[in-house]
């Protein structure tokens, strides 16, 4: 039993120990989320949803706000019918994630990591999400990270 409990020690103490890190090294970070609610705005459409890990635990881990505006269709218009143009903020814990660009469907889009905070501070990379499900609302978050 001693050799469990120290264990867990060593283990809480490394994990403390990144906690305060940034990342020096590519990764990717594969999450879900659950779409709250989406609410046309002045500003454009905002989705606010929770994260969630199910391979760690069933309670959320973090918060995501993403807004978009409409910038596609019309007569001369530089993108195609249904185009938007998003940022979001993306926060596990007390570090976040920021993502923008154009996205061409509500289904799958890529937008690029602007950077983050926290562990995250300096990143970039891309983040794709994927719905799958329409009722509820439920997409696959993936994070592919790069350091400079």
């Amino acid at each position: 039993m001693k050799h469990v409990t120290a264990g867990v020690v060593v283990l809480l103490v490394l994990a403390l120990a990144q906690a305060g890190s940034s990342i020096n090294r590519p990764g990717t970070i594969r999450v879900t989320d659950r779409v709250l609610y989406e609410r046309p705005t002045t500003a454009g459409t905002l989705t606010v949803s929770r994260i969630y890990n199910r391979s760690i635990t069933p309670n959320a881990i973090g918060n995501a706000e993403v807004i978009c505006v409409e910038i596609g269709g019309g007569d001369g218009a530089p993108f195609p019918e249904g185009s938007r143009y998003c940022w979001g903020s993306f926060s596990i814990g007390n570090n976040s994630l920021v993502v923008h660009g154009v996205a061409r469907s509500r289904v799958y889009y890529q937008l690029a990591i602007a950077g983050g905070t926290g562990t995250y501070n300096n990143v970039g990379g891309t983040f794709t999400s994927i719905r799958y499900s329409t009722n509820p609302v439920r997409e696959r978050l993936i994070f592919q990270l790069t350091y400079p």
